[in-house]
Order: C-alpha cells, then sequence, then structure tokens
C-alpha cells in the first residue's frame, strides 16, 4: 500500500512536534507557576496551528487507507474511486499546507519597523504617489 504523505515531510520531526504538542498540553493542566504558564502557552499558541494541520492530514490519511478495501467492492468501487480522488486532492493540499508551516521562523517576523513615505522629488505628482501609498 503507497504512503499517500508527501515523501518531503520529515516524519521525525512531525512525530517530535506531536510529542511536544501533547506534552505541553499535559503540563497545563497541571498546577504550574505564572512563569511557566506563561512560556508554555505561547509555545502552544506557535505549535496549535501546525498541529491541527497534522491532525487534519493524518485524518484524511486514514480515511484514504480505509477507501483502498472498497475500491474492490463491485457495488461501491466507483463511489470509493470518486472519494479516493477527492482525498488524494486535500491530502496533497495538507501536506503543502503542514510543509509551509514547519518553515522555520525569522527572527524579524515580531520585530517593530518603520518605514519612511516621502515624496522626494518630482512636484506634486510625487506628493499624490506617496500620499496614495500611504493610503
Amino acid at each position: 500500500m503507497p504512503c499517500y504523505l508527501s515523501p518531503m515531510l520529515p516524519r521525525q520531526k512531525i512525530d517530535a512536534l506531536v510529542t511536544r504538542f501533547e506534552a505541553i498540553d499535559q503540563r497545563l493542566s497541571q498546577p504550574i507557576d505564572g512563569e511557566t504558564l506563561v512560556k508554555l502557552s505561547r509555545e502552544r499558541a506557535e505549535l496549535a496551528p501546525v498541529h491541527e494541520a497534522i491532525m487534519e492530514l493524518r485524518t484524511a490519511e486514514r480515511e484514504r487507507l480505509g477507501l483502498a478495501a472498497l475500491l474492490d467492492d463491485p457495488e461501491m468501487g466507483t463511489m470509493a474511486a470518486d472519494e479516493a480522488r477527492a482525498l488524494d486532492g486535500r491530502i496533497v493540499a495538507l501536506s503543502d499546507t503542514v510543509s509551509k508551516l514547519l518553515l522555520p521562523k525569522d527572527a524579524a517576523d515580531e520585530k517593530s519597523a518603520i518605514l519612511e513615505i516621502r515624496a522626494g522629488t518630482g512636484g506634486n505628482e510625487a506628493a499624490l504617489f506617496a500620499g496614495n501609498l500611504f493610503r
């Protein structure tokens, strides 16, 4: 039976992320001090979208594997084939989503930035453009 998960997704990293998310949930369910609570809550908030996408992907993979048995059934084969095609597309989309979510975060993403917009040379037209750009 073929694996429907993209071979580009690092299985070990995904499993480690899911394990870490579950460990954080378990730790948050126990009494802890305020500083640890804030730290773990932030980490959980960062991991939550990735964890959700991984769980959706795993569910879709299980559904796809369950459909494999129905493909040979003469009565249910055509419906199972249609659903299998739809699930294959969903699995590919979810794999892409998980891949993007696993990309490392840039350190500058959380920092503020200042953007200066000036008219420069060009007279009134440059001032109008700068105003439009600002809006």
